[in-house]
C-alpha cells in the first residue's frame, strides 16, 4: 500500500503541535470510517498501522482509513464563536442533503424521473441522451405539480 499524502495548513500545525503537548506521548491518529466520518484523535500504536509524515507531525492511520486518506486535507479555524479542525477529502462522495418532511410533502418540487430512456422532458422540454443514467437528474420545472400518478415525465420521441 502507498503512503497517502496528507496536507496540513499551518494553524492546524500548530494546533496539533500545543494538543500534542498534553497527549502523554501517545501519537496522533486519523481514522476515516466506511461512512466517511472523521475521527482525529491521539492514541496507541496499533499493528499494521501506517506512519505518514507530514512536515514533522507523524500521523497514524489503520489501513482501510490510509485507502481512504490520499490528498487529505487538514485545517483549523477560528471563528468568532467557535474553533475547530476541518478536514477536505477528495475521495470521500458527495454528501446526500437532507430535506425536511414539510419540503417532502410541498406540491412544488423537481421532478426526478428514473426511466433510462431517451426522449423529450414533457415538463421542461430538455432533450435526454441515450446512456445508462439518462433523465437521472433533477428537472428543471418549477411549476405545482399534481399529486404523482405513476406515470413517467417523459415521453418518447
Amino acid at each position: 500500500m502507498s503512503t497517502p499524502v496528507i496536507r496540513l495548513s499551518d494553524s492546524a500545525r500548530r494546533a496539533l503541535q500545543d494538543a500534542a503537548v498534553g497527549a502523554g506521548g501517545d501519537p496522533l491518529r486519523i481514522r476515516i470510517s466506511d461512512r466517511w466520518e472523521y475521527d482525529l484523535f491521539f492514541g496507541l500504536r496499533a499493528e499494521g498501522d501506517l506512519d505518514v509524515d507530514c512536515d514533522g507531525i507523524t500521523i497514524l492511520l489503520d489501513p482501510s482509513s490510509a485507502r481512504r486518506a490520499d490528498g487529505l486535507s487538514i485545517d483549523f479555524l477560528v471563528g468568532p464563536d467557535a474553533a475547530g479542525f476541518t478536514i477536505e477529502n477528495p475521495n470521500e462522495p458527495p454528501k446526500v442533503k437532507q430535506i425536511s418532511a414539510a419540503y417532502a410533502a410541498s406540491p412544488r418540487r423537481s421532478i426526478f424521473c428514473a426511466r433510462r430512456v431517451s426522449g423529450i422532458c414533457t415538463t421542461c422540454r430538455a432533450e435526454s441522451t441515450p446512456g445508462p443514467s439518462s433523465w437521472i437528474r433533477p428537472c428543471s420545472a418549477t411549476e405545482i405539480l399534481p399529486e404523482p400518478t405513476g406515470e413517467c415525465a417523459l415521453r418518447t420521441p
